[in-house]
């Protein structure tokens, strides 16, 4: 049985447990959540207490013996020490906007009844962000043992997205798993686990306590996950009843049914207009939350057919959120097309503020994707003027054919590409980019065909392993292939790990590491030589290339010893940098001084001195 198969086999058992025999269910979890606090007391109070057991120890043996094991007594305290540096972890607030006390009093004055009708604790805060969501955000003090910060996020897409009744529905939903509703237990079991996850991915920049904490975490917090699912699944459930109690059925059955089309939507149709403008302006988009907010407000031809899709879509043992579909059965509501409100929650309870959030996030989003949006632009300049060459041509060859396949899927996605793909490849049957492109479309529509090609794109070029793993992974696990999908997801980690492994060889150098010749290319070399000499700093220099084990890239590593001038060894480090931006080899690099481990064996190594400042 397939690693998914026993989860869902656990997840279904657990749902009904909770079902038949709620008491017992309540009694295991609670043992398992208290097994996460006795660890951390546990080795907290083992740590301190070993070292004040040692010091009364040798206190009644001899006081002299005292001074001279003091520094065993020091290791468990300092063992505690770092325990609790891992664990004092500062949860900052959710970004975004931040309401003042006297910005959007309608919204403001809405959320607190709201607030008060579902009986959820004080907000911290309530936070406007960029994004397509909602979410009731917890901040634990010291893991919770202090007590709790709340915030509500609100997305701006989505108050441009909804009315204010269907707002109502989310607000209300989001104030439900603050509450009592879910009871005390199934409420605190719904923020310890948000706090475990919150500790998991806190506890890797821990040192090497937080590394020992984390490897039991790392076992711990999905194994908890699991085992709390059925009842945060069903918490889901009950913040749903909350949201239709408060808002009304059919308020929150639009709600929810706007929601996910509009995800969709952004994904698929949206984001990719945007950036297929990237080929014809050099300047990103000036208004990007007005035409959002103009395009969520509007209804597509494609909402008919993705409201059948999400209709037959089938629960992820993963996701604690239940489908649309059994949400809305569980609320009876229908799974009907909504249509778009005559006036959305962001103009009925912004105000002013609203054209000033529009205007200063587009401003942000636009300040963030500048530099990268004249990259691609520049590049799809030269794409552009390539394909027109290879347009002019009267005939292709075999790699001219793959490389205008590539290009024209580029530029023009909206033609059929997965014919040109295809054309290309009865030319180049060995070309790995056309068959990982090919792959990806396939799977994007929904044809199996896809993994085949993207198999094909390993088989022909490694470097793409990780990539095409992942899309292949995804594509049998919404199909709910638990083999062929953890098949998929174990190459992938193998695949991820020789990479960690080969960059960790290429950023770092100890003694135990082997060299070579360089076997640099003698119009490299020229040029290397050539970009030495301009230096006004360099007075030797040596080049080899290192040996990497199981090396994940096939692109060679080389090491340039370089050995200063005299009076010149100042600010090396700014100066590699700047002397590895004019450096072109075929491979990557890394640039070092007498003061490495390795500088001796590079030296020593035959062949290796490649310049001398006469």
């Amino acid at each position: 049985m397939s690693m998914m198969a026993r989860h869902r086999k656990l997840v279904e058992r657990l749902e009904a447990e909770l079902q038949a025999s709620p008491r017992i269910y309540r009694v295991k979890l609670m043992a398992l959540t208290l097994l996460g606090y006795a660890v951390l007391v546990g080795l907290l109070l083992l740590a301190f207490g070993l070292s004040f057991g040692l010091l009364a120890l040798l206190l009644l043996i001899s006081p002299i013996l005292l001074l001279k094991l003091a520094k065993i007594i020091w290791i468990p305290l300092l063992f505690g020490w770092l325990l609790l540096r891992a664990l004092w972890i500062r949860l900052a607030p959710p970004e975004g906007h931040r309401l003042g006390r006297e910005e959007a009093p309608q919204l403001q004055a809405e959320v607190e009844r709201l607030r008060q009708a579902v009986g959820a604790p004080r907000l911290d805060g309530i936070v406007i962000d960029n994004q397509l969501n909602a979410a009731a955000v917890n901040l634990p003090r010291f893991f919770g043992l202090f007590g709790q910060r709340y915030y509500l996020l609100l997305g701006l897409p989505l108050m441009q997205l909804l009315s204010p009744d269907q707002l109502r529905s989310v607000i209300a939903h989001e104030f439900g798993h603050f509450s009592g509703r879910h009871g005390r237990f199934g409420g605190w079991i719904y923020r310890v686990r948000t706090s475990w996850a919150r500790l998991l991915e806190a506890l890797d920049d821990g040192g090497w306590a937080g590394k020992i904490l984390g490897r039991f975490f790392r076992w711990y917090s999905p194994y908890f996950n699991a085992y709390s699912y059925a009842l945060i699944r069903r918490n889901e459930y009950e913040a749903d009843a909350v949201a239709a109690q408060l808002a009304g059925t059919e308020a929150t059955g639009h709600a929810l049914v706007r929601t996910h089309l509009a995800g969709e939507y952004l994904e698929k149709n949206f984001w990719p207009d945007i950036k297929r403008r990237l080929r014809d302006i050099s300047e990103p988009p000036a208004r990007i939350q007005q035409e959002m907010a103009q395009s969520l407000r509007q209804p597509h031809p494609e909402d008919e057919a993705r409201l059948q899709r999400l209709a037959t879509r089938l629960g992820d043992p993963d996701d604690t959120h239940p489908t649309l579909a059994q949400r809305l059965a569980a609320l009876q509501a229908p799974l009907v097309l909504a249509p778009p409100p005559a006036q959305t929650a962001a103009e009925a309870w912004l105000g002013p503020l609203l054209p000033v959030l529009e205007a200063n996030f587009s401003q942000s989003w636009r300040m963030d994707v500048a530099e990268y949006w004249q990259e691609q632009h520049g590049q799809l300049q030269q794409d552009k003027a390539r394909l027109a060459e290879l347009e002019a041509e009267q005939e292709l060859d075999a790699r001219a054919r793959a490389e205008y396949a590539l290009l024209t899927a580029h530029l023009y996605p909206e033609r059929d590409v997965i014919a040109l793909y295809r054309q290309a490849l009865q030319d180049a049957p060995d070309n790995a980019p056309v068959h990982f492109h090919l792959g990806v479309c396939l799977l994007q529509a929904g044809q199996g065909e896809g993994v085949f090609h993207l198999r094909e794109a390993i088989r022909h070029d490694g470097s793409c392993e990780i990539d095409a793993l992942e899309w292949i992974s995804t594509y049998h696990r919404e199909r709910h292939e638990d083999a062929e999908w953890e098949q998929a997801l174990q190459q992938w980690k193998l695949a991820y790990a020789r990479r960690e492994a080969d960059q960790l060889a290429r950023h770092t150098t100890n003694h135990r590491d082997a060299v070579q010749a360089h076997a640099l290319p003698a119009a490299a070399l020229e040029a290397l030589v050539a970009e030495l000499a301009r230096t006004d700093w360099g007075k030797q220099a040596w080049l080899v290339q290192k040996v990497l084990p199981a090396s994940y890239y096939a692109d060679p590593h080389y090491l340039l010893l370089i050995k200063p001038r005299w009076g010149k060894g100042r600010n090396l480090g700014k100066k590699f940098d700047a002397l590895i931006e004019r450096i072109k080899l075929p491979g990557t690099l890394i640039i070092c001084d007498l003061k490495n481990p390795l500088a001796r064996k590079i030296r020593k190594h035959p062949g290796s001195e490649v310049y001398r400042r006469h």
